[in-house]
């Protein structure tokens, strides 16, 4: 028979290596591991973040005091020595539940700027924590209808989520002040949001008897030029001027008042 020449010779089979199945199956394993490594902790990363967010609902607020002994506990704060105008105990009219306002629990003052933060979740703002916006009327009639359905606990709770603070940045004068909302962090993308849509101020307000107030204001986005009928005041309980506190007693009255007409005995912080 003829010889097969070595050029037309029938291709050899690759020899089977036990070893080549062996590697594969490794880098398969070794991935497999490495995407469930990753899926763990972005689960567990997930989870902190969860636990982070929703922590402020296991919070249990409670009151300073009573009004009657306002003195002993309001102006307390780290913030006190603040030099600010606005530094105080006040109490809302038009905004409801909302009840008190402590301003030495304010913190972070930038003297260059004029400006501080303070925590909407904490000590500085006291709420009724059973009512709501549509318990009052007359004076104390809601004139900032901002989650008027809601009592007082629950948008605590609901502003310690989003650690809701307000920065405040004061005129040379000391007669206004503009707000920025500030949520979670001050470089946070919500915060840049609420700045550059609304635009909310505070105006000093006086009388002829020497008394005064400040005025909350709302500007109508998004160019902000005019004022809208939404605002709220703040009156003075107690105040500090060069060292000396004084108890206002029309203010006093006026959160006594308010307290009374409300679905609570006491407050919280």
């Amino acid at each position: 028979s003829a010889a097969i020449a070595p050029d037309c010779a029938a291709p050899s089979r690759p020899k089977f290596r036990p070893s080549s199945l062996s590697s594969a199956s490794c880098v398969v394993s070794h991935r497999s591991s490495s995407e469930g490594a990753m899926g763990t902790a972005a689960f567990a990363l997930s989870a902190f973040f969860v636990g982070w967010f929703f922590s402020p609902l296991l919070t249990t607020y409670t009151t300073p005091g009573t009004l009657d002994d306002v003195q002993s506990w309001a102006l307390q704060g780290p913030g006190r020595e603040i030099p600010t105008p606005l530094m105080g105990l006040y109490v809302f009219r038009g905004l409801n539940p909302s009840f008190l306002a402590d301003l030495s629990y304010a913190h972070s003052w930038s003297p260059k700027e004029r400006s501080f933060l303070l925590d909407m979740s904490g000590p500085g703002y006291k709420t009724l924590p059973r009512s709501n916006g549509g318990d009052f009327s007359g004076e104390f009639a809601l004139t900032s209808p901002v989650a008027a359905g809601v009592n007082g606990i629950t948008l605590k709770r609901f502003m310690a989520c989003l650690r809701h603070q307000n920065k405040f940045t004061m005129n040379e004068e000391g007669t206004r002040a503009i707000i920025h909302p500030v949520f979670f962090f001050e470089w946070f993308p919500l915060g840049f949001l609420a700045r550059a849509y609304l635009r909310e101020e505070i105006e000093l307000h006086k009388n002829f008897l020497g008394g005064f107030a400040w005025k909350r204001v709302n500007y109508s986005p998004p160019n902000n030029a005019t004022q809208t009928d939404a605002h709220y005041w703040l009156h003075p309980v107690v105040t500090i001027n060069k060292g000396s506190v004084k108890v206002h007693a029309a203010g006093k009255a006026m959160a006594k008042r308010k307290l009374k007409m409300s679905k609570d005995e006491t407050f919280i912080q």
